[in-house]
């Protein structure tokens, strides 16, 4: 089930449910990667509810258990930061590969959004604004987060410098970083 499906579900199916299950169910929905990704018992614990309410959670949403919930939000999750995966269902789906690729960045950043508070972001500005440089660290396919974020910088006329994996180590690149200065640290979930 992909993501946009398990999420109308929860939707429908949480409208009928009592206040507990209710509030598992915004909880699954605000954080489907978490929850995608933690144990029942680890889930059971942030909602400080029992396990066999988030068993029964997963029942009224139609699935045979936690365990069957469990699987189906990781399958959305992974199909979500598998672009060739969601490219190949759309190929046999026989849909037009632009909406494909526009709605998968749309939920992309949608999902990103729906992650970050307000005051964070504010927060980052402010560390932005305040550095006398920016450095942007990212390693493997993070590097491309890293690029992307030194880029941007550079665009909006601020100091940045991108340390990568390359001929010199990651000490000999980080020792101009000053006291001033702000690390930016990019690293993507595996």
């Amino acid at each position: 089930m992909d993501r946009s499906h398990l999420q109308a579900l929860m939707q429908e199916k949480m409208e009928q449910m009592p206040t507990k299950a209710r509030r598992a169910v915004a909880y699954l929905l605000g954080n489907m990667r978490e929850a995608a990704f933690r144990s029942i018992g680890e889930v059971a614990d942030e909602l400080e509810v029992s396990k066999a309410q988030l068993v029964r959670v997963a029942r009224m949403l139609g699935f045979a258990g936690y365990a069957e919930l469990k699987d189906a939000l990781q399958e959305a999750i992974l199909e979500q930061v598998n672009p060739a995966a969601m490219l190949a269902k759309s190929v046999d789906r026989e849909e037009s590969l632009h909406e494909t690729i526009l709605r998968m960045e749309h939920a992309n950043l949608d999902d990103t959004w729906t992650q970050l508070s307000q005051e964070k972001v504010l927060a980052f500005c402010r560390l932005i604004r305040k550095a006398r440089d920016i450095y942007c660290l990212g390693w493997g396919i993070s590097s491309l987060v890293t690029e992307s974020l030194y880029m941007r910088l550079r665009v909006m006329g601020l100091g940045g410098h991108s340390l990568r994996r390359g001929s010199l180590t990651l000490i000999e690149q980080a020792r101009s970083v000053g006291p001033e200065d702000l690390l930016v640290v990019c690293e993507l979930p595996r």
